[in-house]
């Protein structure tokens, strides 16, 4: 009987300590898990030549939906709808479809810090600058 109870204390003392360690273990490993966001944008055209990319920034403009022009290997890309929420970029997406306009969707994910922090800032327009300049 005497063994019965030590080998229950052992037993649960032993459990106590598995699970501080066990918890402390996926404490850290969580801490050290990077943030990353995703950024979705709808791509509503790709030219060859600025003036035509501009002039598609400006229909959108007239439309009141915020637009970039994105130079990337010679060919200039028209993206709006540029959001971390799904849903801010479903919005755009609607208003696309109403004007009959064809579009890409989009998404990028996002590891870094200081473009995590410009995306809550919903500088978007710089955060597509640093993803431009990176690829």
């Amino acid at each position: 009987m005497e063994n019965k109870r030590v080998f229950i204390s052992f037993a649960v003392v032993f459990s106590i300590i598995f699970s501080c360690v066990y918890l402390m273990l996926f404490s850290v490993l969580e801490k050290q898990t990077i943030e990353q966001k995703t950024l979705y944008m709808l791509q509503v055209g790709l030219f060859d030549e600025k003036e035509n990319a501009e002039k598609m920034q400006s229909k959108l403009n007239k439309d009141e939906i915020k637009s970039y022009v994105w130079n990337k290997n010679k060919q200039f890309v028209v993206i709006c709808g540029v959001s971390e929420q799904k849903r801010e970029t479903k919005k755009v997406e609607d208003t696309l479809k109403e004007k009959n306009m064809s579009y890409v969707e989009k998404k990028v994910m996002i590891k870094d810090k200081k473009l995590i922090s410009l995306m809550k800032e919903k500088e978007y327009g710089k955060v597509l600058e640093k993803i431009k300049n990176e690829s």
